[in-house]
């Protein structure tokens, strides 16, 4: 039967798609050391710096969405077209995970090829939570998409659809529609 200590870690890495961070052990009052030892012992999985995996947590189709959003110290916050597709906006395909991080986040370790970071401060009003991970709201990930350059036809599926579903408010539609016309000029 496991101890206090892993339950507490165990319940942590649940809430979070099986990932905790040494800073978020370190917070409950645990040794963060507790983290290489269990993946010693083969019940985690050491994914990145002062990142782990607990094995215990079933993996599951949403895991690499979790650790692009971890991997940058739990700083980031899913966007752009990577957003446009989870919302199911429109007819995108990603060739990379967009994670937008604080314009204040440097590091020196090389980012993954398959995540394309954005420096952008988000507000509470933008960030919103899927299957417990970060991710702009719809309107911010339209927004991103027009910054990104998506083509229009894109932009304007992404904007019917977050109408359509009420993802956006009609002034936020308006004003999707405003900025969609003055990038295509």
């Amino acid at each position: 039967m496991p101890g206090r200590v892993f339950t507490e870690i165990l319940a942590l890495a649940a809430e979070q798609n099986g990932f905790v961070r040494t800073r978020e052990v370190r917070e409950l009052g645990i040794d963060p050391r507790r983290l290489n030892d269990y993946a010693q012992r083969g019940l985690a999985e050491h994914v990145g710096r002062g990142l782990y995996r607990i094995e215990l947590v079933p993996r599951g189709d949403f895991d690499e969405f979790a650790r692009a959003t971890q991997w940058p110290d739990g700083r980031g916050t899913l966007s752009g077209e990577t957003a446009l597709d989870l919302h199911e906006l429109c007819d995108v395909s990603p060739a990379h995970i967009d994670i937008t991080v604080p314009r204040d986040y440097r590091t020196h370790r090389q980012i993954p090829a398959h995540y394309r970071l954005h420096r952008h401060d988000l507000a509470n009003d933008e960030v919103t939570w899927l299957r417990n991970v970060p991710i702009v709201t719809p309107a911010r990930a339209i927004a991103d998409g027009i910054e990104l350059g998506l083509r229009p036809t894109l932009i304007g599926q992404a904007i019917d659809t977050a109408a359509r579903q009420a993802l956006i408010t009609a002034e936020q539609e308006a004003d999707l529609r405003t900025t969609r016309a003055r990038g295509a000029a």
